[in-house]
């Protein structure tokens, strides 16, 4: 089960001994087991050690640096969250397409990015979805995305997103907004 604490991994030896029933060992009688965490979990481990499961610090909403980015966000943009950033979500419209773009941290595989439609803040419609075992997923019609090559020093690598929508892409609607959703 996950504990939901940032730490190294965690070694189980297993012995297996003593069959009953008539059951006996084989050759393989014991195991090593590591268990290994989550990437965020080792993240928040290099960048806040001992503070990593001190939710005030390490949490996900946490934001060290009171540059109005928590550590969720940061993490998913590959950046150091001790260092003041602005955020690199940005939008605008080209033509008759909207235009997200973000950073993608290449080695958050724990980490699902979705780029979100609404017309009234309230009910979002997934437009675009990304997670490490299908890579992009596009929900609906009319919307494309393009990343672009790996940027970054080893421990914060990112890739460049690009995403692009119809104007339209909720039909019957006068105003649309975009946002970028993350969880983990």
């Amino acid at each position: 089960m996950n504990d939901g604490l940032a730490d190294t991994n965690k070694t189980v030896f297993l012995a297996l001994s003593n069959p009953t029933n008539g059951s006996a060992v084989g050759p393989e009688a014991t195991a090593v087991l590591t268990i290994t965490p989550l990437p965020y979990d080792y993240w928040r481990l290099l960048y806040f050690g001992a503070n990593a499961n001190n939710p005030n610090v390490g949490g996900d909403s946490a934001d060290s640096a009171a540059d109005g980015i928590p550590n969720l966000m940061k993490y998913a943009y590959a950046f150091n969250p001790t260092f003041a950033e602005t955020n690199p979500f940005t939008g605008k419209r080209v033509g008759n397409m909207f235009q997200v773009s973000f950073p993608r941290n290449t080695a958050a595989s724990d980490i699902i990015y979705r780029v979100q439609a609404s017309a009234n803040l309230s009910a979002w419609n997934n437009l675009l979805t990304f997670n490490a075992a299908s890579g992009w997923v596009t929900n609906v019609a009319g919307a494309t995305v393009s990343e672009s090559a790996t940027n970054g020093p080893a421990t914060n690598q990112f890739v460049n997103v690009t995403a692009i929508t119809s104007t339209n892409i909720l039909t019957g609607v006068t105003s649309q907004f975009l946002r970028l959703e993350i969880h983990h």
